[in-house]
């Protein structure tokens, strides 16, 4: 009870915010050329990364829109930088935030910006497509398609808003969205698990086939379910010695909001012998790299490894000992549709986009 009586401002700012905005009264514009808009519910951890590189990937290799000018757009979260920036690849994660620049590396070819505000980004974007990064609260700007990201195991409904738990938008607001993806699936469901679960978000129905959905207001949607694959292990940079990935022992160094599936990964061929968790996001300083150095003197045979968003914040950190990348890797992800027919689904909505 006392939860409710705390959380109510915010949930009736929320609720006013969000029923302006669907009546018309607060204004929303739209973006000259298709926009993609890739968000979640709740703060931090739903695998938006992932699955905008999984778009961009799609959207990169598809006959409608190869060769065009694909676009992606982030707050640029954490960055020291004002206003709207174009990402370089040899930029520094301080300027643009590290999932920017992840994207910017991985995909050189495609433009990523940043820019707080984002009718303003998409007005100074030259792009024929532009992919929306976390930007479903930012309800000043229409996207043609809205996705939805929700994790499978923060079941949306059990949670709160914040901060008594990960919520920055109410619940509800996963109907209005046209797909919805259930992130960080077990890598095998079937039909009837994925049918008790769609039960569990408040559909009146689910077809696990068509992954056609009704809500409880009787609109349709789209609801996927997802996973992430783990990638074997790359290198940090030129210098890592390729023999510590044979180690039998690995350090953890994360800086991301949720390292659990990450450590139960490595824990199937490697003894973890120090576990480094930090902040999403977390700009390492000395006292953190003071510790990494200590442990890797500790464990001289033992590899160390972090994710790709990290790489980003570490590659220009002043603060660490640059012989520990001789021993440093990076864990890539991908995240994947479950089920051939619904991979396709998924493709052939978001090519559709026009």
């Amino acid at each position: 009870m006392i939860d409710k009586i705390l959380l109510y401002p915010y949930y009736a700012f929320l609720k006013v915010r969000n029923g302006l905005y669907n009546s018309g009264k607060l204004k929303s514009s739209a973006c000259d050329v298709p926009t993609i808009c890739i968000g979640g519910i709740a703060a931090g951890g739903t695998g938006k990364t992932p699955c905008t590189e999984y778009i961009l990937s799609l959207l990169r290799s598809s006959s409608r829109w190869m060769g065009k000018d694909i676009a992606v757009l982030s707050r640029g979260y954490k960055r020291k930088s004002k206003g709207f920036m174009l990402v370089s690849a040899d930029g520094s994660a301080d300027m643009s935030g590290d999932e920017p620049l992840q994207m910017k590396k991985k995909f050189p070819d495609i433009k990523v910006a940043v820019c707080r505000n984002r009718v303003e980004g998409c007005e100074k974007l030259d792009a024929d497509i532009i992919v929306l990064d976390d930007a479903y609260q930012a309800r000043e700007l229409r996207a043609r398609k809205n996705i939805v990201l929700t994790d499978y195991n923060r079941p949306l409904f059990e949670d709160k808003l914040l901060p008594l738990g990960t919520l920055r938008d109410l619940p509800e607001r996963l109907y209005d969205a046209d797909m919805v993806i259930v992130t960080k699936c077990p890598e095998t469901m079937d039909p009837v698990q994925t049918q008790e679960y769609a039960a569990r978000l408040g559909y009146r129905s689910y077809n696990p086939f068509t992954c056609e959905a009704v809500t409880p207001t009787g609109k349709g949607q789209y609801l996927f379910f997802a996973y992430i694959e783990y990638l074997p292990c790359e290198p940090i940079d030129e210098t890592t010695d390729h023999r510590y990935v044979y180690a039998k022992s690995v350090i953890m160094l994360t800086g991301i909001a949720i390292d659990t599936p990450l450590a139960r990964k490595l824990s199937d061929s490697y003894t973890i012998v120090k576990r480094f968790s930090l902040g999403d996001h977390h700009y390492f300083t000395r006292a953190d790299m003071k510790k990494l150095s200590d442990a890797a003197a500790l464990h001289p045979l033992a590899a160390i490894v972090t994710t790709e968003k990290d790489k980003q914040r570490l590659m220009n950190n002043e603060f660490i000992d640059r012989d520990l990348f001789k021993r440093m890797f990076i864990a890539p992800i991908r995240m994947k549709i479950h089920g051939e027919e619904q991979s396709q689904i998924f493709e052939r909505e978001i090519l559709a986009v026009g």
